[in-house]
Order: C-alpha cells, then structure tokens, then sequence
C-alpha cells in the first residue's frame, strides 16, 4: 500500500471527481450521501467554522498493489483507511471513503475536511514523510505486498516532485553503469 497526498481548495470538484461511474462508497462519516451535491454542501457548512482556512480539503489515495487483489474487501480497506487517518491525527471530521474500480490495482480515495467539527484545523505537517512511514507499518501489520524496488512504478503517471524524484533516480542508475571511478 502506498499513500498519495493532495490537498485543494473547493470540495466541489473533488468529491465530483471521487464520486465517478466506476466508484462505490464504502464509509461516510458526518455527511449525508444521496448526492454529491449533498455531500459537497455538508463539506461546506463545516468549512465555514474556519472560513481562513485557503485548502480545507484534504485528500488521500490509498493504492495497493495487484498482488494484494484477492484479500482486500471494502470492510478491511476502510479498516485499514480509518487506522491511517487516526495515526496520521486526522480525527474528528467529516470523512468520505471511495473505493474505484478504474485501474488493475485496487485503491481508496479518502476526502476529508480539513476543519474538524470543532472548528479548528487539522494540521498537515510533516504528513508525506509520516505517510510513508505508516505505510511500511500498514503493509507489514496486514500482510500486504510491498515492492522491494523502484523498477514497478508507472513512471508515465508521475507529476511534480515525484516524477523529479525519478528522473534524477534513473539518470543516477544510467551514469553508474558507465561509470568507471
């Protein structure tokens, strides 16, 4: 399992993108799920607690990989989504889990607010390098198939620092095997 962070400004257009044909909910918390109009109207009332706040939404992907297809269920991928949110300290807030079914490997996008019921807000420090960590934890905890290297990852699909990330790791790999001192 492996974990993407973004974080955004207008709920509308994320829960519209997470709520697509090939999508199912599979845990909502504090919102009403009829519609994504419903839903996007809820993430905005409890926004306006802390109307200063520029980026409320908070947004993870949760990815696994293929080899972990036969074991996962809705029931143990929100198991495993609610762990990673209460570790990362994202509590206390409105929570949407949606499970697509898009790509060959299975994953989980979690929309959260950013403003937790009380009003104040949920602090995103750090939160890339602790992911990371958790991840190992996670994938270790429940058995999860974890890749030794870098040689799997769809490089097509990187943007922004990852993608930099990789491109100076494969040049790195390039220029040592002609390397001779």
């Amino acid at each position: 399992m492996v974990a993407k962070i973004i974080e955004g400004k207008h709920f509308g257009g994320c829960v519209g993108y997470v709520l697509k044909n090939a999508s199912e909910i599979i845990h909502a918390d504090g919102l009403r799920t009829t519609s994504t109009h419903t839903i996007t109207q809820d993430f905005n009332l409890q926004r306006k607690l802390n109307p200063r706040l520029g980026k409320a939404v908070g947004h993870i992907v949760l990815s696994w990989s293929e080899h972990d297809k036969g074991k996962l269920t809705n029931g143990l991928m929100t198991e495993v989504a609610l762990k990673y949110l209460k570790s990362l300290g994202i509590a206390d807030t409105q929570c949407l889990m949606v499970r697509h079914h898009d790509r060959k490997h299975d994953h989980v996008h979690i929309v959260y607010n950013r403003v937790d019921n009380q009003g104040k807000t949920i602090a995103n420090g750090n939160l890339r390098f602790k992911s990371v960590k958790l991840c190992k934890q996670l994938n270790s905890k429940y058995g999860f198939y974890q890749a030794s290297g870098k040689e799997k990852v769809n490089r097509g699909r990187l943007k922004g620092a990852d993608k930099a990330k990789y491109e100076i790791h494969d040049a790195l790999r390039a220029a040592l095997r002609v390397s001779r001192n």
